[in-house]
């Protein structure tokens, strides 16, 4: 995401990384619950070269100028920090609601909830399938682990099927 962002700014020299909390958690060795960071410690003690990793900003915080008119969109329009694809596919569907709980059909499955602060401390202890994630506005959300691999997308497509073909054979 970010070499993407990197190049819609025209691949400027002097670039400093940047990344929201949701694109930082998929690096890995990432607090969600309490820091919302890097655990640095860890990473350092392992060798890991941690002047390497991104500045975690804000998900609002504009870090350029598009380099030049692309796909539509005008030269110069503000660029964002980059987000994740799950956090912005829930995002469409609970904008409004966030007491949902969503369903996400895509290249993975995922059963997910924005949780409300609250419940965050609750939730991250009580399974290890259940996986909580940076969302917009300092909230979290909260994953069942996904259901992977075309047997699974053959039962669930199967099982939606036939209980859509059993309701459509009982209606007049």
């Amino acid at each position: 995401m970010d070499f993407i962002v990197w190049i819609f700014l025209r691949c400027p020299e002097n670039y400093k990384v940047e990344t929201s909390a949701q694109i930082a958690n998929s690096f890995g060795y990432f607090d969600v619950v309490s820091t919302s960071s890097f655990d640095l410690e860890s990473l350092s003690a392992a060798g890991f070269p941690i002047e390497t990793l991104p500045e975690i900003v804000s998900e609002n915080k504009v870090i350029g100028k598009l380099g030049r008119s692309l796909f539509g969109l005008p030269q110069g329009c503000n660029l964002v920090v980059p987000f994740g694809d799950t956090q912005c596919a829930f995002y469409s569907a609970i904008k409004l609601n966030s007491e949902k709980l969503i369903l996400n059909l895509g290249t993975s499955c995922q059963l997910g909830k924005i949780l409300l602060p609250c419940e965050v401390e609750k939730l991250s202890e009580v399974d290890a399938a259940l996986q909580i994630f940076p969302y917009f506005g300092n909230k979290q959300l909260a994953l069942f682990a996904s259901m992977n691999g075309g047997n699974v997308f053959r039962a669930i497509t199967e099982g939606l099927f036939g209980a859509f073909a059993s309701k459509l054979a009982s209606s007049p």
